[in-house]
């Protein structure tokens, strides 16, 4: 009749994967950060030596770690990550600031698993109103960089994002969601609770041989 038969264990073992994935990010404990250094430094010992904990704290590398999860970026290219890590650690500790260098770093990784077969992002983008609000509500404390934008105005944005994404995906596209690299993790924090599946990509995370095509500039 032309259905597609699916036996028990693969949809239990669908639905597991599916939520291992969704919760990766509190999943991954200290110890099993440790594991994974651990299994680096067999092959790249200069890298860990120069990075844990002379540069930076276990638990700094297991929030960077964390926050790429939460996005659903991979983290088995871990050689990659730390060297990023070590780069960029001498320059800031801010562990957010340090999770966007290593998405930089990460950008062919993450170009891929958005490419379509002519290799072709598709995306839409804010307009330079929206994200210059956006960067003009960052607060800079000593203890990190945070959004502070006033309610009615993030009520505005989430609301044209709405439209924007229902019009694309009415259309058959699966668009991202492409900023610049300034504001992407607080266009990340504005948007999270309201459209937590929503991929939301800088420009420098963006491979060389990708194009894109902006489907929708979303405005005010």
């Amino acid at each position: 009749m032309g259905y597609t038969v699916v036996n028990h264990s693969a949809i239990v073992a669908t639905h597991v994967t599916e939520v291992i994935r969704s919760y990766a990010n509190e999943i991954l404990g200290r110890q099993e950060v440790q594991s994974l250094i651990d299994r680096v430094a067999k092959t790249h010992p200069k890298v860990v030596e120069e990075l844990v904990p002379g540069l930076l704290s276990l638990g700094a590398v297991q929030k960077v770690l964390q926050n790429l999860l939460k996005e659903r970026i991979s983290v088995r290219d871990l050689q990659t990550i730390l060297e990023t890590l070590a780069d960029y650690a001498p320059i800031t500790k801010d562990t957010d600031l340090l999770t966007e260098y290593v998405r930089m770093g990460l950008a062919r990784q993450i170009t891929k698993s958005h490419i379509s077969g002519d290799s072709t992002i598709q995306a839409i983008s804010l307009s330079h109103e929206i994200e210059e609000a956006i960067t003009k509500s960052v607060h800079e404390t000593p203890q990190g960089s945070f959004l502070t934008i006033e309610p009615g105005l993030a009520q505005r944005i989430l609301s044209r994002l709405k439209e924007g994404l229902e019009e694309t995906m009415s259309k058959g596209h699966q668009p991202v969601l492409l900023v610049s690299h300034q504001t992407r993790r607080f266009v990340r924090r504005l948007t999270e609770r309201v459209f937590p599946a929503v991929s939301i990509l800088s420009h420098n995370e963006i491979a060389g041989n990708a194009r894109v095509q902006t489907l929708k500039v979303v405005r005010l």
